[in-house]
C-alpha cells in the first residue's frame, strides 16, 4: 500500500531532487515574491496536479504560499462553474 502512494505522488527523493534544481533555477528566490527562499521550508507548487511533480510542472514558493494559490484557484474554479464561464477557464488558469 505504501509503494502505491510513492507511485501517485512520486518519491520523497524524486521531489527532493526537484526542490534542489529548482532552487537553482530560480536562483534561490520564490517563484511569485522574488524574495530569498529560506534553506529549509520552502514548497513545490504544482501547476497540474495530474503531471506530477516534475520541474517543468512546478515552481518553488515561500511555505504556505501553495495554500493560498490552491484557495485562489478552487474559488476562480467555482465562480467560473457558477457564471456559465467554465468552458473559458481552462484558458485563464495560472
Amino acid at each position: 500500500m505504501k509503494r502505491l502512494e510513492f507511485d501517485e505522488r512520486s518519491r520523497p527523493r524524486d521531489r527532493k531532487d526537484v526542490k534542489l534544481s529548482l532552487m537553482a533555477k530560480q536562483q534561490g528566490k520564490c517563484a511569485i515574491c522574488g524574495e530569498p527562499l529560506p534553506a529549509k521550508g520552502s514548497e513545490l507548487d504544482q501547476d497540474d496536479p495530474v503531471l506530477g511533480y516534475t520541474e517543468a510542472n512546478c515552481k518553488l514558493v515561500h511555505h504556505g504560499v501553495t495554500a493560498l494559490l490552491k484557495l485562489q484557484r478552487t474559488s476562480c474554479e467555482r465562480f467560473a462553474v457558477r457564471s456559465g464561464y467554465g468552458a473559458l477557464l481552462r484558458f485563464y488558469m495560472f
